[in-house]
């Protein structure tokens, strides 16, 4: 064109592109780099003039990884066409667009942009701690429950721990639980074998009982079955 008399430049970029699904954009590979010319006509200004149309219209029509032959270096992503390692793909990079957006490019704007749509238009550090505090709160309310169930099934598991050991005391003088014995008929038939011994396991069995199967487990009776248990010496 400049031969012929024409101003002309290269202008680079990019050809194609897919729209990801999950993410709904718009994705654009390095492998899709494009460079192609554009031209001055009087009364135009600069028009496009791109070979790419004539020598591969199927780059065009349909993307850069159909149009090449098979010998020819392509991402293997891009030559991979089933649906599942498609969606494995869309996954994976919606994943890290979303790192990008939303903790990498977490600005103070998309902090304001996102506080509007919770209807707080003015942003200060009053408003500021006082959603924090509402939403620790909240958080606070729902994880409250899982938190009890997760230290009584701590206590729940220490206390049978606690109970075998008792066991394996009273084993040393030939005196173990029968198949199904209740610990309170296990307690009777130990103190029954040493009335010495009546004090000590009943306060074991009893505190026991009450952790695995009462209401009225608390650390306080955990340390004084603990504390039974370390003392009692058949």
């Amino acid at each position: 064109m400049r031969a012929a008399g024409l101003p002309a430049r290269v202008v680079t970029g990019y050809l194609g592109g897919e729209i990801n699904p999950i993410g709904n954009y718009l994705v654009v590979r390095q492998s899709e780099a494009h460079a192609w010319a554009e031209v001055w006509l009087p009364g135009q200004g600069w028009r496009r003039v791109d070979p790419t149309a004539a020598v591969s219209p199927a780059r065009i029509e349909i993307g850069l990884a159909a149009a090449v032959t098979a010998g020819e270096p392509v991402p293997l992503g891009l030559r991979m066409d089933t649906a599942w390692i498609k969606n494995l793909r869309y996954t994976i990079d919606a994943a890290a667009n979303g790192w990008n957006q939303w903790v990498l490019g977490y600005t103070p704007a998309r902090q304001a942009q996102l506080l509007s749509k919770a209807g707080i238009k003015e942003v200060n550090w009053h408003k500021l701690v006082l959603l924090l505090m509402v939403f620790a709160g909240v958080a606070t309310g729902l994880l409250a429950p899982s938190l009890l169930r997760d230290i009584h099934f701590r206590r729940a598991a220490a206390a049978p721990r606690l109970y075998r050991r008792f066991v394996r005391k009273t084993a040393r003088v030939g005196l173990r639980p029968r198949s199904g014995e209740w610990p309170l008929d296990f307690a009777q038939r130990v103190i029954a074998a040493n009335g010495a011994w009546r004090i000590p396991v009943q306060t074991i069995t009893e505190h026991y009982v009450n952790i695995s199967y009462g209401k009225e487990e608390n650390e306080q009776r955990l340390r004084a079955l603990a504390q039974a248990v370390n003392r009692f010496s058949p």
